[in-house]
């Protein structure tokens, strides 16, 4: 029995290594990633999220990570290995669809403590370049991007915006997740019980884009007061403030990371961000796409700075 027991547990945590693995692929390398089955969680905190306080361990400072009681991570100063800990999941008391919500916030916090961007957004990408989709949850990003996806666009990543130094989009897992009334309505999916849905991009009509693709323009989601689809340009120290809002813990990281905020600095410098001003209705999909077509390859042209 204890035989069955241990080989259930290695299964279990083979199957989560696999997740964990994909999802965290644009910061790590498998050999980075550690997941272990323990008895209890070993740091208590005051709610779910990052630990400000920083714990020595054998490789140095490391931050703990909480996402429920049942699954933590620890996460080097450097964010060049992490280290998830599952309590007793052989038991059936993680899921994997835990851990795949889970793995957003480790890959950000790993890519900002390695010096890099990471927006909570997402990116899809046409022959022209891509665009990006930033705001909170229930924002519209991923409805955005399924429709987008729908006409033929390329997925490039699913809630963690990176780029590179040439501004290019790095590519993340090629999965959507969708809350399951908006696929719903959007005709993918019927009578579904799951909260949200994980779609591959060709499920929705789209690519898959495996190469990193150049960032055109970064739109900050906003609900329009009427019927109208309008873009504002965000001046650049503003544009700076939102895109550190929306990322992943950037408001710790920014001030003990100096040259983090240069990074943001410069991917404003050379990526035009606008609030998208639209109404919430999937009706106007069609008006809201045709409009970011538009708009993201005008504003990206040569000459053009408004």
């Amino acid at each position: 029995m204890a035989m069955l027991k241990a080989n259930r547990a290695s299964s279990v945590l083979d199957t989560l290594a696999e997740i964990a693995y994909r999802e965290l692929q644009p910061a790590l390398k498998a050999e980075q990633v550690c997941l272990r089955s323990v008895d209890a969680l070993p740091v208590a905190l005051d709610g779910r999220g990052l630990s400000e306080e920083i714990f020595a361990g054998e490789r140095g400072g490391r931050r703990w990570l909480a996402w429920s009681e049942t699954v933590g991570v620890w996460i080097d100063e450097d964010g060049q290995r992490v280290e998830i800990l599952l309590v007793n999941p052989e038991a059936g008391q993680c899921e994997s669809s835990l851990l795949n919500f889970m793995t957003a916030s480790v890959l950000g916090t790993c890519l900002l403590l390695q010096g890099r961007v990471a927006v909570h957004a997402n990116a899809v990408a046409f022959k022209e370049g891509a665009m990006a989709f930033v705001g909170h949850a229930g924002r519209g990003k991923s409805t955005l991007s399924a429709y987008c996806l729908s006409q033929g666009a390329a997925l490039v990543s699913d809630d963690v915006l990176s780029v590179d130094r040439q501004m290019q989009a790095i590519p993340g897992y090629a999965r959507l997740k969708l809350f399951a009334h908006t696929a719903e309505s959007l005709g993918l999916v019927a009578g579904t019980t799951d909260y949200k849905l994980h779609l591959h991009p060709t499920r929705l009509g789209g690519q898959v884009q495996n190469q990193p693709v150049p960032l055109k323009a970064i739109y900050l989601l906003e609900q329009s007061d009427g019927d109208r689809i309008e873009s504002r340009t965000v001046p650049p120290a503003q544009a700076v403030f939102e895109l550190i809002a929306h990322s992943y813990y950037a408001r710790y990281f920014a001030v003990t990371h100096p040259g983090l905020l240069a990074a943001y600095a410069e991917l404003v410098a050379r990526v035009p961000v606008e609030q998208l001003f639209y109404p919430r209705q999937f009706a106007r999909l069609p008006d809201v796409f045709a409009f970011l077509r538009t708009r993201t390859w005008q504003r990206s042209a040569p000459g053009v700075h408004s």
